[in-house]
């Protein structure tokens, strides 16, 4: 019994000089203890689609866009009415062999024409398109940077879906349950930015339309 008080009696001193012996070493050696701090991740997502949809450029090039194949349409069909007034001349009877060689030889310079045409326009509103697409990703690029920048986000990540209002449509559910890219399932208020950014970025197209070059600020 007595072997066993004077064993606790050991252990509790033993205890006090490490605890005293601790803190002494902290205060002459001048270290505290960190205190636990919380992780800092400030992190936004953009619905990327519905915010070059919703944006005014966009708009405006869909538009010149669709002029500019009106007017190569109008081009081809003009060759295709030519082409079809020589088609017919060979529906005339008692032409000559002559005759008919010409008319199948004016036909198929016309088509000849008409495919030199649709491949020129291919080329030209590919190339179109492209510097379009270009332009808008680059502009919503500088406008997400500074909205980040401005509210000291530490990334903004996108992802491509319909808008809200359609997300629960069985087209819009099938293309999730199929789609490679990673898109939310749930988030918190705020951390989607996509409808501030379509308003940052369209109050700065109005306001710039005509000084070409300059950026979003980020307000």
């Amino acid at each position: 019994m007595k072997r066993k008080v004077a064993f606790v009696a050991v252990a509790m001193m033993l205890g006090v000089a490490v605890c005293c012996g601790t803190a002494l070493w902290a205060q002459g050696t001048g270290a505290t203890q960190p205190a636990a701090q919380p992780p800092r991740t400030k992190i936004a997502l953009i619905n990327l689609n519905q915010v070059v949809k919703s944006y005014k450029k966009y708009l405006t090039f869909q538009d010149d866009f669709k002029g500019a194949v009106k007017e190569w349409d109008a081009k081809l069909q003009q060759l295709k009415t030519q082409m079809d007034a020589e088609t017919a001349k060979a529906q005339v009877p008692q032409l000559s062999q002559e005759q008919k060689d010409a008319i199948t030889a004016n036909v198929k310079t016309y088509q000849r024409q008409m495919q030199d045409l649709s491949d020129n326009a291919k080329s030209v509103l590919g190339k179109k398109e492209a510097d379009q697409i270009t332009i808008l990703y680059k502009e919503i690029r500088s406008g997400v940077e500074a909205w980040a920048k401005a509210r000291d986000l530490e990334m903004v990540m996108l992802y491509n879906d319909v808008p809200p209002a359609e997300a629960e449509t069985p087209a819009a559910i099938g293309r999730r349950l199929t789609t490679t890219g990673c898109l939310p399932m749930f988030m918190v208020p705020g951390m989607d930015i996509t409808n501030d950014v379509i308003t940052m970025m369209n109050n700065w197209y109005d306001t710039t339309a005509s000084r070409p070059g300059a950026a979003p600020a980020g307000h």
